[in-house]
């Protein structure tokens, strides 16, 4: 792939991930103008409920569909047919599974609510396997314009929410219709075309050879990035609950530019781990010790304007949210390693390696979350997320130190988190004291000197930074030539 390509894929995607991350935001920021703290903490837990579902009507085969595709673009189509024939079954039962729940045991008032929720996973089927077969094809440009006009959709049925006196239930009527939308769309694309017709069963059969560890994957991933807002309306309260998803969507936003260009790079990735390996190598063993580095300056100036963002952004009642906002960007860092790691152990087709981080991760997560919460509240929870999302991330970094191999990764980490806890030390003294500028001042430099004298700064960071150094001379002399 030219580096022209992959420009303008990166591009495609950056457009609908900033579009949809704004678009979502906006929805989230007019039911917290809509709704009270606790209404919002319910909304929340709706809507994560069905983020944490929608993964699983294809037993988180996408991956595997991304990767197969990427390397046979010819058989897209009956890749696409075997997965929505494999995936009805599922995702029926998950949809019947979820009515029964708002029926039988769920609160009464969010029955109508659940039920159009449930409805909502039918067509969510067909819409994972073809943006699967899409980005694997890397024809980015349907799945973007789908994605953004559905949540264009989503938020003016939230501004007809708020200018009438259309509730909950009403909203999630709207979001179903939302997501069938979205599946007739894909289904009118010329790639995806005859996907109804009945597919081989040989080909249907060959997925299921590979569903337990993707499925397994697939939940513990949705456990791990959403167990936080599922339950911390039982341990904290509601209120606390909305004054974390406060923080939580704007920590969203945080991540954007590392989800948006793994994107793109994950089929890139599975040829080059195939053909070119020698390259792959390379690229992930720059990255890697780049990121741990740079991802604490980073933190930091997220750190010190979490408080000016939050008070922007939401009514009083929700300023709570930016000590939690704070502690959550430093997740930001981490999840940015483990996003990079995991594209290159899917790449790699080490989805059992990957497995087994997540569950190190998941086993941290829930005596972390709920002493954390139950001692300091939605500060508390967000601390958990990101000691729970640390030790994945070095669990990441020792498979990538034994099987790519990369030299010397978790020495690195080891020495990055040395130099990181003195500059948040020095930051959280100063905050108080002094502002969040000053204290971003004093931990930047505080970073800065305990970086080399622990050992952060590595031979290879100098010899990258001596041959940028003369590429951009040598092309400044070129040009004045």
């Amino acid at each position: 792939m030219s580096a022209r390509a992959l420009v303008q894929r990166f591009l495609s995607v950056t457009v609908m991930r900033v579009g949809i991350a704004m678009l979502n935001f906006g929805l989230f920021w007019v039911m917290s103008h809509r709704l009270g703290v606790s209404a919002l903490g319910g909304f929340a837990w709706a809507m994560n409920l069905f983020f944490l579902l929608q993964a699983l009507p294809l037993l988180g085969l996408q991956p595997h569909l991304t990767r197969s595709v990427a390397a046979q673009p010819g058989e897209a189509g009956g890749m696409a047919r075997a997965a929505l024939w494999f995936g009805l079954m599922p995702g029926v039962a998950l949809a019947a599974a979820v009515v029964g729940y708002a029926l039988w045991a769920g609160e009464p008032r969010w029955q109508v609510a659940l039920s159009w929720l449930a409805l909502a996973l039918v067509p969510t089927v067909w819409t994972l396997a073809a943006e699967a077969v899409l980005v694997g094809r890397e024809l980015l440009r349907a799945v973007v314009g789908v994605n953004l006009a559905e949540s264009a959709w989503r938020v003016l049925a939230a501004i007809w929410l708020v200018a009438g006196d259309a509730d909950l239930d009403a909203f999630m009527a709207c979001f179903c219709a939302g997501r069938w939308l979205a599946a007739v769309a894909y289904a009118l694309h010329p790639v995806l075309r005859g996907a109804w017709r009945p597919a081989r069963w040989a080909a249907v059969l060959a997925l299921i050879t590979h569903t337990p560890t993707f499925l397994a994957i697939t939940l513990v991933t949705a456990l791990a990035t959403r167990l936080d807002l599922l339950v911390l309306p039982s341990l904290v309260g509601v209120g606390a609950a909305g004054v974390y998803a406060a923080a939580a969507r704007v920590n969203d936003a945080a991540l954007l530019a590392s989800t948006m260009m793994l994107v793109v790079v994950f089929p890139v990735l599975s040829r080059w781990f195939v053909h070119d390996r020698a390259r792959f190598l390379t690229l992930m063993a720059r990255t890697l010790r780049w990121a741990l580095v740079l991802g604490v300056p980073a933190a930091l100036i997220g750190m010190a304007l979490a408080p000016w963002v939050v008070s922007w952004l939401y009514p009083p009642d929700l300023q709570g949210a930016a000590p939690v906002l704070q502690v959550l960007l430093l997740a930001a860092w981490w999840m940015t390693l483990d996003q990079l790691l995991s594209t290159a152990m899917l790449a790699a087709q080490a989805q059992r390696a990957d497995l087994r981080c997540m569950l190190v991760g998941l086993g941290a997560l829930v005596p972390l979350l709920v002493g954390l919460s139950l001692w300091q509240g939605a500060p508390g929870a967000a601390a958990a997320l990101v000691l729970a999302l640390a030790l994945r991330v070095l669990a990441r970094l020792a498979w990538a130190q034994r099987a790519l191999p990369v030299d010397g990764l978790l020495a690195l980490a080891g020495r990055c988190l040395v130099a990181a806890a003195a500059a948040l030390g020095v930051f959280a003294w100063a905050q108080a004291p002094h502002g969040v500028l000053i204290a971003l001042l004093l931990g930047t430099l505080a970073y800065a000197a305990a970086l080399p004298l622990v050992g952060g700064w590595t031979r290879w960071h100098a010899e990258d930074c001596r041959a940028a150094g003369q590429w951009w001379r040598a092309r400044r002399q070129g040009g004045a030539a």
